[in-house]
């Protein structure tokens, strides 16, 4: 391959040139030629070029004259990678510009003493349309000739004005994120390509001449101008950007929430939400009403309980300080299908997540189905081949799907707190490592003896449990190993069978105890959430106050425990070395792949592995701002957390204060962690919630705490 060429040499010896040799009719010189340029138009006929009869040609170039449609070349789309040159001249008060990429991507063509455009420069003569500004003002007065270029190479993109570079940035550089965002919600897609070159009628005459275009050879670099600073817009002209902006987004039923992006810890921590678009004045309980919550519905697919998630449109940036939420029924300028929707470049008319956390038959298929105790202990890797058994399409809970449900909940809601919106979950149950252990090994018995602490009363020996529960058998020795679950505590005796001891009564076939064995609690049986009346909410609280009310059953949208009972490991999300790599096609998940179907993110994780105390002062390390990649703008994952560099603050609190604001939800991410967990198992207290996402697992580790949940999308030819 050859070096990169070097551009400034070519470019100041073409300038030589042009001052020298008359461009030729067919709008090429000598240089031009040299450097692969082709004549887009012979300046005599509209050979490969479509309109609708309100162009002509006069002196050499294309001439406006009668408002009928814009001037598009037909005879190939424009390349990749590409320069364009030509000529532009305009009226008095004249409006226009040059699309050369799918959609809303403009170079704009503009009598910049315009009243309604040329004050914002983001709208004024060589801007890229209601994205970028140029540097500065370089237009030559109404009815004189204007040279001007266009250059993308991959996601470079310059515009040039008079022989004057005013626009040079990458469109992936974060530092530009607003201002893509703002050209999406006018419908621009920077990423698109193959598009159709066009010449705009707005309504007002113009001419253009001299068009000629290259593609730009591979070997050819375009590095963005690391001193380009676009001229800035302020005053009234910000004032009418963003009321086009509010009207954009409030045209048709969009429904959105925004907040303030955590800056500030103390002033920004405890700000709500705000309701947005069509959603400002709605309760939670409106949207029963609204499209996709209004079609979402239990229902059995190939004898699964399932809930049916509708595809529909969706809007995420992050603005001025704020972070927007925007769910649409129908595609809208700036919005894009869901990618949960998505498998294998295909949209999917609709997606099944289960009822309930998944529970493992005796065959090894992964099952979502009421009355079972879900399936504990087992690894992510075991869960995925267990869902795969099910046949095409299945697959176990994965990160789209995760970060889906989360959308439609923020908006919905209006609040970040799953918690307090919802219901606290199954959070406060007995870790059974090292707690209630068996002192007499007995044969053929549904009973466990231990030696409480001297004194210890019986709502003491019942903290964390209660009658009902459903219970795991662990190993003192080795506290993550299980000897049995699925069992159920029937009934609790103090003094028995003699003054000193407890014994503890459970269902099931009869088992062997050993001293080796530890009683607590496990994750309750799937269909309690059934009794709840509505499709959302929690139920009844259980055991001993104050802690009751962190064991209940909670159900959203229909899903019961997407939040407390089991954490739920996380597919299509792999982390190495506290890096994030996310895979778009459920038929390509696999632990362990960084590279092919697995692609990284641009957001900066921080690491967290401090687990805190709970309550006490070392519980300070909350999430706080979800992370923005302009390359996938619904990649939602933690970002960074609460009182960085700090171990504990003693004294203070916060505590309490943290896990009642934000989204109340714990940060955790660290170096050697290979997949994600999600949503807190039942000894996780308060810190149990939608937005919990635990990056310290790993795909050979299994524990009593961890689970899956099944998902089934309906691939085409399925």
């Amino acid at each position: 391959m050859n070096p990169p060429m070097n551009r400034k040499a070519p470019l100041i010896a073409l300038v030589s040139l042009i001052a020298f040799f008359p461009l030729l009719a067919s709008g090429l010189d000598p240089a031009e030629k040299g450097l692969g340029f082709t004549a887009l138009s012979d300046g005599k006929s509209f050979e490969g070029w479509k309109h609708a009869g309100n162009w002509e040609i006069q002196d050499g170039a294309f001439a406006r004259v009668r408002g009928k449609g814009s001037l598009t070349y037909e005879a190939q789309p424009v390349p990749d990678d590409f320069e364009l040159r030509f000529e532009w001249r305009v009226s008095a008060l004249c409006n226009s510009g040059v699309y050369y990429r799918p959609g809303q991507v403009e170079y704009q063509v503009l009598d910049d003493a315009h009243p309604v455009y040329g004050e914002n420069p983001r709208q004024s003569a060589a801007a890229l349309f209601f994205c970028m500004g140029p540097s500065k003002r370089a237009t030559r007065p109404v009815g004189e000739w204007n040279s001007a270029r266009i250059l993308c190479k991959g996601s470079v993109i310059e515009h040039w004005l008079n022989e004057e570079r005013v626009i040079s940035f990458d469109y992936t550089d974060p530092k530009w994120a607003k201002e893509v965002e703002l050209l999406g919600i006018r419908g621009g897609d920077l990423t698109g390509r193959g598009g159709k070159l066009s010449l705009q009628d707005h309504g007002q005459d113009v001419w253009f001449r001299n068009l000629r275009m290259r593609t730009i050879p591979a070997d050819e670099a375009l590095v963005p101008d690391p001193n380009f600073k676009p001229l800035p817009v302020t005053g009234a002209a910000l004032e009418k950007e963003n009321a086009r902006v509010r009207s954009m987004l409030e045209k048709g039923d969009v429904y959105g929430v925004r907040w303030r992006v955590i800056a500030d810890e103390e002033t920004d921590y405890h700000l709500p939400c705000e309701r947005i678009a069509k959603a400002v004045g709605m309760e939670a309980s409106d949207f029963d009403e609204v499209f996709p919550w209004s079609a979402m519905k239990r229902c059995e697919v190939h004898g699964q309980v399932m809930v049916e998630i509708p595809k529909h449109y969706t809007r995420r940036h992050v603005s001025e300080g704020y972070e927007y939420r925007l769910i649409s029924a129908e595609k809208r300028p700036g919005f894009y299908v869901d990618p949960a929707f998505v498998e294998n470049g295909k949209e999917l008319e609709k997606i099944y997540v289960g009822a309930y956390e998944a529970y493992l038959d005796d065959a090894g298929r992964m099952k979502s189905q009421a009355d079972v105790y879900p399936t504990a202990d087992k690894t992510r890797v075991q869960y995925r081949e267990a869902a795969k058994a099910n046949g095409a399409g299945f697959g176990t809970f994965d990160l789209r799907t995760l970060l889906l449900l989360q959308n439609l909940f923020l908006v919905e809601h209006a609040d970040r707190n799953s918690q307090r919106a919802v219901g606290n979950g199954w959070g406060m149950m007995l870790q059974p490592a090292r707690t209630h252990r068996s002192v007499r090994e007995e044969t053929g018995v549904n009973r466990l003896i231990t030696r409480p602490a001297s004194g210890k009363s019986e709502a003491a020996l019942m903290n964390g449990l209660f009658l009902g529960c459903a219970i795991t058998i662990t190993s003192e020795e080795k506290p993550g190993n299980v000897y049995f679950t699925g069992r159920t505590l029937t009934k609790v005796e103090m003094h028995a069978p003699e003054p000193g001891l407890a014994t503890f009564t459970f269902d099931g076939p009869p088992v062997d105890t050993t001293t080796d064995m530890c009683l607590g609690g496990a994750a309750q049986k799937t269909g309690l959430s059934d009794v709840i009346a509505g499709h959302s909410g929690h139920g009844e609280p259980h055991g001993s106050q104050p802690y009751d009310v962190y064991r209940s059953v909670v159900k959203y949208r229909h899903i019961e425990n997407l939040w407390g009972n089991l954490w739920c490991f996380i597919d299509g999300a792999n982390l190495a070395k506290g890096k994030l790599f996310v895979c778009d096609d459920i038929s390509d998940y696999e632990s362990g792949v960084t590279w092919t179907t697995y692609r990284a993110t641009s957001i900066p994780q921080l690491l967290q592995n401090d687990n805190g105390d709970v309550g006490g002062p070392r519980e300070i390390h909350f999430l706080k701002n979800l992370g923005y990649d302009p390359e996938m703008p619904w990649l939602a994952v933690p970002q960074d957390f609460t009182h960085v560099g700090k171990d504990s603050l003693p004294g203070q609190n916060q505590s309490q204060i943290l896990r009642e604001g934000n989204f109340g939800d714990y940060y955790y991410l660290n170096d050697k962690a290979t997949c994600y967990v999600h949503g807190g198992g039942f000894d996780h207290y308060w810190r149990c919630g939608l937005f919990t996402l635990r990056g310290w697992s790993s795909d050979t580790q299994h524990w009593y705490l961890y689970g899956s949940r099944l998902i089934y999308k309906p691939l085409p030819g399925g």
